[in-house]
């Protein structure tokens, strides 16, 4: 009978530890969690961030480009609506300064929209 049980509560300390793994992926090491977390850096309110729709970069030649949608608050606390972004995130953290956000509308942390934007949607995420 003990045998039985050291199974079972094996079994279940590995069901555990594997979903513990796969939340800590899903939440912090993938590759979709790096470039959510580079996003927040450059807004106002990083914790109102909600994201949609974000994928890698279409162009395989361009690893670490993220595009997507968000939607964030403002300096006045209103939430801006979604708004596309394109993030190139450098793959090498220790240079994680050279990080880059753009994003479609003037109201987000960085006023760069216009055609620069649309150069790089139209780059990387079409």
């Amino acid at each position: 009978m003990k045998s039985v049980s050291a199974y079972v509560s094996g079994g279940v300390l590995l069901a555990l530890l594997a979903g513990g793994g796969a939340y800590l992926w899903q939440t912090s090491l993938s590759p979709q969690a790096k470039a959510r977390s580079v996003v927040r850096a450059h807004l106002n309110d990083p914790e109102s961030a909600v994201f949609r729709g974000d994928f890698p970069s279409k162009n395989r030649a361009t690893p670490g480009v993220w595009c997507g949608e968000l939607n964030a608050r403002n300096r006045m606390g209103g939430m801006v609506g979604f708004t596309r972004y394109v993030a190139e995130i450098e793959q090498d953290r220790s240079l994680a300064v050279l990080d880059t956000v753009t994003f479609d509308s003037p109201s987000m942390a960085n006023p760069s929209a216009g055609a620069a934007f649309e150069s790089k949607w139209r780059a990387f995420c079409e």
